[in-house]
Protein backbone atom coordinates (compact mmCIF):
# COMPACT_ATOMS: atom_id res chain seq x y z
CA UNK A 1 0.00 0.00 0.00
CA UNK A 2 2.75 2.04 -0.25
CA UNK A 3 3.79 4.98 -2.95
CA UNK A 4 5.18 2.52 -4.87
CA UNK A 5 1.69 1.45 -6.40
CA UNK A 6 1.62 4.55 -8.35
CA UNK A 7 4.06 4.94 -11.54
CA UNK A 8 6.35 7.54 -11.47
CA UNK A 9 7.15 10.03 -14.07
CA UNK A 10 10.16 12.25 -14.56
CA UNK A 11 9.42 16.17 -15.24
CA UNK A 12 9.41 17.07 -18.72
CA UNK A 13 12.63 17.28 -20.35
CA UNK A 14 14.16 20.42 -21.51
CA UNK A 15 13.85 19.40 -25.13
CA UNK A 16 9.62 18.30 -24.43
CA UNK A 17 9.18 22.11 -22.13
CA UNK A 18 10.57 23.53 -25.57
CA UNK A 19 9.57 22.68 -28.33
CA UNK A 20 8.25 25.42 -30.32
CA UNK A 21 9.66 28.17 -28.59
CA UNK A 22 12.32 30.63 -29.80
CA UNK A 23 13.76 31.35 -25.96
CA UNK A 24 13.21 28.58 -22.95
CA UNK A 25 10.23 28.35 -20.86
CA UNK A 26 9.73 30.41 -17.50
CA UNK A 27 6.42 28.31 -16.85
CA UNK A 28 7.14 26.66 -13.08
CA UNK A 29 4.97 23.67 -13.65
CA UNK A 30 5.44 22.06 -17.53
CA UNK A 31 3.73 18.87 -17.22
CA UNK A 32 5.46 15.95 -19.51
CA UNK A 33 3.69 15.36 -22.85
CA UNK A 34 3.59 11.28 -22.24
CA UNK A 35 2.08 11.95 -18.92
CA UNK A 36 -0.28 14.02 -20.35
CA UNK A 37 -1.54 11.86 -23.16
CA UNK A 38 -1.44 9.08 -20.86
CA UNK A 39 -3.83 11.18 -18.67
CA UNK A 40 -6.04 12.51 -22.08
CA UNK A 41 -6.65 8.86 -23.44
CA UNK A 42 -7.66 7.24 -20.27
CA UNK A 43 -10.72 10.00 -19.62
CA UNK A 44 -11.35 11.55 -23.20
CA UNK A 45 -14.05 9.64 -25.76
CA UNK A 46 -12.05 9.27 -29.22
CA UNK A 47 -13.07 12.39 -30.95
CA UNK A 48 -13.75 14.70 -28.07
CA UNK A 49 -13.12 17.79 -26.45
CA UNK A 50 -10.32 18.69 -24.03
CA UNK A 51 -10.69 21.43 -21.91
CA UNK A 52 -8.18 22.84 -20.18
CA UNK A 53 -9.04 26.33 -17.84
CA UNK A 54 -6.11 26.37 -16.46
CA UNK A 55 -3.87 26.09 -19.60
CA UNK A 56 -0.21 27.49 -18.19
CA UNK A 57 1.80 26.13 -20.12
CA UNK A 58 0.16 24.31 -22.83
CA UNK A 59 0.83 20.99 -22.11
CA UNK A 60 -2.64 19.51 -21.85
CA UNK A 61 -3.38 21.22 -25.30
CA UNK A 62 -0.17 19.88 -26.95
CA UNK A 63 -0.70 16.45 -25.88
CA UNK A 64 -4.61 16.36 -26.59
CA UNK A 65 -4.00 17.89 -30.23
CA UNK A 66 -0.68 15.46 -30.96
CA UNK A 67 -3.39 12.83 -30.19
CA UNK A 68 -5.81 14.31 -32.48
CA UNK A 69 -8.70 15.32 -29.85
CA UNK A 70 -9.99 19.18 -30.05
CA UNK A 71 -8.55 21.47 -27.90
CA UNK A 72 -10.39 24.57 -25.56
CA UNK A 73 -8.24 26.22 -23.50
CA UNK A 74 -8.25 29.18 -21.45
CA UNK A 75 -5.67 31.10 -19.37
CA UNK A 76 -5.25 34.69 -17.07
CA UNK A 77 -1.63 35.11 -16.95
CA UNK A 78 -0.75 37.11 -20.08
CA UNK A 79 2.73 36.13 -19.91
CA UNK A 80 2.54 32.74 -20.43
CA UNK A 81 0.48 33.23 -24.07
CA UNK A 82 3.65 33.30 -26.29
CA UNK A 83 4.52 29.67 -24.59
CA UNK A 84 1.07 28.43 -24.81
CA UNK A 85 1.19 29.30 -28.31
CA UNK A 86 4.82 27.97 -29.29
CA UNK A 87 3.60 24.62 -27.87
CA UNK A 88 0.51 24.21 -29.62
CA UNK A 89 1.79 25.32 -32.81
CA UNK A 90 4.56 23.16 -32.83
CA UNK A 91 1.73 20.58 -32.03
CA UNK A 92 -0.05 21.43 -35.36
CA UNK A 93 2.47 21.35 -37.42
CA UNK A 94 3.39 17.56 -36.24
CA UNK A 95 -0.11 17.25 -37.90
CA UNK A 96 0.49 19.66 -40.53
CA UNK A 97 -2.20 21.96 -39.31
CA UNK A 98 -0.69 25.09 -39.46
CA UNK A 99 -2.94 27.44 -40.47
CA UNK A 100 -5.60 26.95 -37.70
CA UNK A 101 -5.84 30.08 -35.51
CA UNK A 102 -4.42 29.59 -32.14
CA UNK A 103 -6.39 32.64 -30.08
Amino acid sequence: GGASRFFYVAKASKRDRNEGLETPSTHPTVKPTQLMRYLIKLVTPPGGTVLDPFTGSGSTGKAALLDGFDFVGAELTEEYLPIIEGRLRWAMEQEGETNERLF
